[in-house]
């Protein structure tokens, strides 16, 4: 028993040697550590927090905007259109005659697109040259060549018959 004791406290003398070695030797210091752990949240900040922010600011305006009228879908899947709403729940038609009532918070999405949202959508496209915009210009560009060219046939038949 008493070997047992001394051989523990030798490996606990000897590892404690050890390490004080290693912390005194090591060149990254406690600066590296903190730098590391800096970093680290500043990803996780970036990765997790500001997409969820951004997702729970998009659920809220989407709860905003529900009117009565609106075809919706539940988080659980369940479509229907909004009968009667009040500030905490929502009452969905399913079928003919079938209501269910369900809190605002589980509206996940609406099938509905307003005047608002088709105009914005269309002015987007406007402000921004897309592919059809392209070909539509490369194809009046080809009509404008074609029509030049034939211009210049012509003036020169007429040149080549009254010659």
């Amino acid at each position: 028993m008493l070997s047992f004791c001394s051989l523990i406290a030798a490996v606990t003398r000897a590892g404690g040697q050890s390490t004080a070695k290693s912390t005194a030797t090591s060149g990254f210091g406690a600066w590296g550590l903190w730098i590391i752990l800096g970093l680290m949240f500043v990803v996780m900040y970036f990765v997790l927090y500001r997409p969820q922010k951004k997702r729970q600011q998009e659920a809220q305006d989407l709860l905003s905007r529900l009117r009565k009228g609106d075809e919706v879908v539940t988080i659980g899947g369940i479509h229907g259109t909004i009968r009667r709403q009040t500030e905490d729940t929502v009452t969905l038609e399913v079928d003919d005659g079938v209501k269910m009532t369900f809190s605002r918070s589980a509206i996940a999405r609406t099938l509905t697109v307003r005047e608002e949202e088709q105009e914005e959508e269309e002015t987007a496209e406007e402000a921004e040259p897309g592919a059809d915009d392209l070909e539509e210009y490369e194809e009046y560009e080809e009509e404008e060549g074609a029509d030049a060219e034939a211009e210049g046939e012509a003036e020169g038949e007429g040149d080549t018959d009254g010659g």
